[in-house]
Parts: C-alpha cells; structure tokens; sequence
C-alpha cells in the first residue's frame, strides 16, 4: 500500500501515468513484500524516494520526470540485501541544483543501478553534483554508475512542455506590427497528441499592456501537437509607435497543458524602446541672481493642517535668488497639510509625509523628504524634488499643466540612473513615474508622479545650474 499523504509505501504498489504534485516529504519504500514499479510519472514539487529492500524483491524507478524537487535528494538507498535490485533508468531529473542519486551514509549495503538517465544537462560538473556516492565521501558504501548518461530525455518518459525564445529582447519599432516568435518544445513521449494554452501578460515594474500588442489586446491562444511533432513556433505581433517610453516587459505563460506536463512554463521578453528622448524646446527656468521682492500687501496668513489638527501659519518675506516669489513657508519634521496664498509662494515642507497647493499664484513647490502630494493651482507653478540631503523623497504632483516644470535635484548625468514607469504611485492618482537613483548605487533616491499623465506625455532633460545638477520634466 502506498499512502501519498503520508509519504509512505508498505506492502507493494505499482504508480504508473500519474502526475503526482505537493509531496513534499520522502517516500518510503521499506522493504516491500513483491517487486515494485513506478514507471511514467511525473513528480512536481514533490519529495524523493527512499527505499530499503531485501529478500531478492525488485524496485523499479523508470521513465518518470523529478521536477522542482523538495527534498535533497530524488532517490536514495537505504540499503540492499543479497539478490535484491533497485533499478533508476531512463528517468528526468530536472532540479540540476540538487542530488537526484544517493547512497546511504554509512550504510554499507547501499547500492543501485542507475545508468540511462537525463540529468536536465550534460555538463559533467553539475552532474557529478548530482550523485552522491563515495567519490564525495569515503563514508557512503560505493558507487553510483550512471554511464551512459543520456543527451536528452528517454522518448518513453512523460511528455514535457516547454517555452523558450532565441532572444529575449524586442525592439518595438515606430510603426505598424513587429513580429516575434516563440517556440513551444516537447520532449520525452510525442507519439500521441497534446496541446497546451498559452497567454501574454505584463510583468516586471515597467509591465507591457495591450496597447504595446496589434488590436490593443494581449495574444492568446492554444498549441496543437500532432502525433510525432516535438517543436511549434507561435508568433505574435508587437505594436510599433514614436511615442518615447521605457522599455517595457511582459511574460509568455503556458498553462492547461493536455496529454503532457509543464517544465519551463514561462519566460519574459524585453521590449526595447528605440524612440528618441524628445528634447525640451527652451531650456527649463534657472534661478536668477538675488533682485528686490515684489512683496505685495500684508504678510498672508497661511491654513494647514499639522498632524491632523487645524493650524494656521504666518508665511515670511521670501528670501533666494528666485526673483518673482513673493512669500515663502518651511515646515518641519511633522506632517503638513498647507495651502498657499493668493501671490507667489515658495513652499518646502521639508520632513515628514506632507501635502501642498500653491493656490493662486506663479508658485514653486517642494516637499521635501517623505511621501508628498502637491498640487499648483491656478498660474504657472514649478514642482521641486530634491534627493540630496541623504533622505528618500516621493512627491506626487496632481496638476501638471502646459508650460509648468518639474525639477529633481541631485541628477547627474552619466551617474544618476532614470526608470520611467506607466501608472504607478497611490490608487486615485497614479500616472508616469520618474525613479532616480542618484548616485548610481542601486537605490531610489527621489520619486516623481505625474497623475493621469502618461510616460510618452513627458519628456525630460537633464541640466545643470552653476553646480547642481538637475533632471527637469514638463508636458511636450
């Protein structure tokens, strides 16, 4: 009797044509009281076996496919008495990063027979690792002979699927269809039919979607084996445009396969932008040396919120080099909620998570470090993120209008690394995303949403002013 979900055999069996999924502790074969056969079976993220026999009985383990294996080893003997067989041949071991055969430590009656099978490679070094016997340690009984070693898998084992491309990047082209093909194996048992169904879907931070596909819809479809036929090509049509983008990626996916199983039942493609990055047609505003104020009136009297609770907030004569601003406010370490004046308002809100609107007014807006929200309001308002002061900052700006700039400090070009992705940020106000890894050591540094803008809206450069250096992003 053999009892799957204890992991047991007692008594003798026969498994054979199974797909056996989720095993994951070993299965016992102690001492079985007839000859046992598990032949043509296909173990997935399962356990291996592990067998004792005796009194001349033979265990056969043939023809079956070892696919994300959960246990250190596929098979291993315990030991073998007198006359006794354990045969493993013309099996799949396909976990190449572990031991599919094994020898019981320091038991000196293990043994077994295990030439003809596929190791899912034919490097020698990955499937000498394969093997554990008495060339790793002089504890184990003996050896494990596994000459000859087949090239590919036993025509007799399960059929197995899988998707592989010749390139893994696409370019997308400017217009019209681009084709790219994929190809869909079979190995092991092809005398019979098989299909399977295969899907494209996004994947990766900058995910593809059905516009980037003809008939703005991600391909489908289902693959037809005929009796003998171990290799199909599908080809699916990428959509071209001028639109500058970043490069994008998306997964082709195998599933619901039919007389067969699935081995490799995914793999992702690139597709490359090769549109050009606009340039901006006049540079972005710099600031200007220190000029008189055009104060205007009596200092304003600003509303916010301070951590949740109503607060109002005396703004002070604005002082730097940018020379229309009129008024100017700091915040702290707290969170602020704080909206401008009807003049020009510098606002930086500096810590904390925080959110800004310029109101009226030609107004320039800073967050600061945290997660921020800013919105300009009416005139024309510039939106700063500044990732300098060693803080990680994440600014989403809620209006970004025709003529208006925004400006990420710290970008320098040649060092600071720019990942653009398409609907990203807070639910309500996703858009194109900016991610900036200033100093080019892996990390985000600064973030930058523009909601309901899409990427190929933008463009962007990157500037420097005396000595900082900045990316600076408004609409085409």
């Amino acid at each position: 009797m053999l009892d799957l979900a204890m992991g047991s055999g007692y008594g003798s069996f026969s498994l054979k044509d199974s797909e056996l999924n989720g095993l994951q502790n070993y299965i016992y074969v102690w001492y079985p009281e007839q000859n046992v056969d598990v032949e043509r079976n296909v173990f997935r993220n399962s356990g291996g076996f592990y067998v004792g026999i005796n009194d001349g009985k033979t265990v056969s383990i043939k023809n079956n496919v070892f696919i994300d294996q959960t246990t250190r080893y596929a098979v291993e003997n315990w030991a073998m008495y007198g006359t006794s067989k354990l045969l493993v041949q013309y099996n799949s071991f396909l976990s190449t990063d572990k031991v599919a055969l094994s020898l019981a430590y320091q038991f000196t009656n293990a043994a077994m027979i295990a030439d003809h099978n596929w190791f899912g490679t034919v490097d020698p070094a990955i499937i000498n690792a394969m093997v554990m016997d008495r060339n790793d340690n002089l504890n184990y009984a003996g050896f494990i002979s596994v000459d000859p070693i087949l090239t590919a898998p036993d025509p007799n084992t399960p059929s197995m699927l899988s998707v592989s491309v010749d390139s893994a990047i696409v370019n997308e082209g400017s217009v019209g269809a681009n084709p790219f093909t994929f190809t869909v194996t079979r190995t092991g048992d092809s005398s019979g039919v098989s299909t399977v169904a295969y899907t494209v879907v996004g994947s990766g931070a900058a995910a593809a979607n059905p516009a980037d596909f003809v008939g703005n819809a991600f391909p489908s479809g289902v693959v037809h084996f005929a009796a003998g036929e171990s290799s199909k090509t599908v080809t699916i049509q990428i959509a071209g445009d001028t639109d500058y983008e970043p490069d994008e990626t998306f997964s082709i996916v195998l599933s619901s396969p039919v007389r067969a199983a699935l081995e490799r039942s995914s793999v992702n493609v690139v597709i490359r932008n090769d549109d050009v990055q606009p340039t901006p047609p006049v540079a972005p505003p710099t600031p200007q040396p220190p000029a008189d104020n055009p104060h205007v009136g009596a200092v304003p009297v600003l509303e916010r919120y301070v951590d949740g609770r109503a607060d109002r907030v005396t703004a002070s004569v604005y002082e730097g080099p940018v020379t229309y601003l009129q008024w100017q406010h700091l915040g702290d370490e707290r969170g602020e909620v704080i909206v401008g004046s009807s003049g020009n308002d510098f606002i930086n809100l500096l810590g904390g998570d925080d959110a800004a609107s310029g109101d009226d007014g030609d107004d320039v807006l800073d967050g600061g470090t945290g997660s921020n929200f800013l919105s300009g309001g009416s005139g024309q308002d510039t939106f700063f993120v500044d990732g300098r002061g060693g803080g990680v900052t994440w600014s989403t700006v809620t209006d970004l209008e025709k003529g208006e700039w925004a400006t990420i400090w710290g970008f320098r070009e040649g060092v600071s690394k720019l990942t653009w992705q398409d609907m990203s940020g807070t639910d309500g106000f996703k858009g194109a995303t900016a991610f900036c890894d200033l100093d080019g050591n892996g990390s985000i540094d600064a973030a930058m949403t523009f909601a309901g803008v899409a990427v190929s809206a933008l463009m962007s450069a990157s500037w420097t002013t005396g000595d900082s250096p900045y990316l600076a992003i408004t609409l085409k």
